[in-house]
């Protein structure tokens, strides 16, 4: 087996979200991820809305022995509805996300080829920022489990 490409995983995971792939499509009257704007290449501006950005954030190997290393590394993917306005007025239409956007890790075992699962293991509606700007959005943190040939030396 070979090692955990993380590059991989994190551009899997951010296709997920990509437009087109959503399934459902984004909730009734809203506009689905735009073209180009699910990444996991953090640009320099935001790219137009609603966007799904994904940060590789950090990683354990919790496991290791036996032939066998098995590592959980987790990924921040943050959705981005609209600038920052009134939380009562985008409330409703992030639970609404909310849904749509778990259900894409549900079934994630295929991200990359070492990749065993993903899962979403935690989730927060609200105010996210990104580039001195504040969003209306969604920050799933989401576990990924993979496991490598592994020999110690």
């Amino acid at each position: 087996m070979p090692a955990p490409d993380y590059d991989a995983i994190a551009t899997a995971l951010a296709l997920r979200f990509a437009n087109g792939v959503t399934t459902p499509a984004a909730p009734g009257g809203e506009a689905d991820v735009r073209v180009g704007s699910a990444t996991a290449n953090i640009p320099n501006a935001m790219l137009p809305l609603p966007a799904v950005l994904v940060f590789t954030e950090s990683g354990t190997f919790p496991t290791q022995g036996g032939g066998t290393r098995i590592g959980v590394s987790r990924f921040r993917v943050r959705f981005y509805l609209v600038l920052a306005s009134d939380e009562g007025r985008t409330e409703a239409r992030l639970r609404k996300w909310l849904t749509v956007l778990v259900q894409r890790c549900k079934a994630a075992t295929s991200l990359s080829g070492t990749v065993d699962r993903a899962k979403v293991a935690e989730w927060r509606l609200g105010v996210i920022g990104f580039a001195d700007e504040r969003y209306d959005g969604i920050e799933l943190m989401v576990d990924v489990t993979h496991s490598e040939g592994w020999a110690a030396s």
